[in-house]
Formats: structure tokens, sequence, C-alpha cells
């Protein structure tokens, strides 16, 4: 279940922004149970996107009850860390930080924001 699900996240669920350094994909409660999900299994998703050389920064979606899990991670000067503290109450370190909010929060900020100002 867990092979399939990344598959279907990566092929299906990734989207990309800012010129192919901005990735973010996301986990529906139905698409979890589609795929058998277990606690756990979407973790390293995240981390995927930043095989690919130009990518900065990338981030997972994942629907809890009344809430949505975000994780963030980044690499190079983008410092995830303020991102999350600065926007939505979260929090972590400049490679790695989480918050929670909704997918439609954060794509309306990368629309209405420059994520790589300082």
């Amino acid at each position: 279940g867990r092979a399939r699900l990344f598959g279907y996240v990566i092929n299906r669920k990734m989207k990309i922004f800012h010129n192919g350094t901005v990735a973010h994909m996301s986990l529906t409660g139905d698409e979890m149970k589609r795929f058998w999900f277990q606690q756990g299994d979407s973790e390293g998703f995240v981390n995927y996107p930043l095989t690919i050389k130009k990518m900065k920064m990338s981030a997972i979606f994942t629907e809890h009850n009344d809430f949505i899990r975000v994780s963030l991670r980044s690499r190079g000067d983008i410092d995830v860390n303020i991102f999350a503290q600065r926007y939505f109450n979260g929090g972590g370190h400049k490679g790695a930080a989480g918050c929670t909010l909704t997918e439609a929060q954060f794509v309306k900020l990368l629309k209405s924001k420059t994520l790589f100002d300082k």
C-alpha cells in the first residue's frame, strides 16, 4: 500500500510552482483510506521533490479530521522554519518545519508572496 501511495502522490498529486522551484503534494482522508494508509506511510514523501536539481522547497499536506498537517522541507537559502512561523504559527528549523493550515491558504500565499525574499 505504501509503495502504491507514493507512486500515486508523485504521479497524480504533485504540483510545481515558481518555475520549478517549489512543489507541493496533498493527501485527502479518502485517498489515505484507498491505499490502506497507516501512520508513518507518508513519511519521507516530502523529501522526494528535493531530488530534482532545481527544486528549493517542498510541502506535503495530509488531511486529519478538522485540520491539515503540513510538512515543509527546503534546501539552499530557503528557511521553511521562518515561513511556517511567519504565516502559520508553526515551526521547526531551516530545512524542515511543520504547521497546520489548508492547502488553499498555502496556494494563495504562493501566488501572492515571493517565498524567496528574506
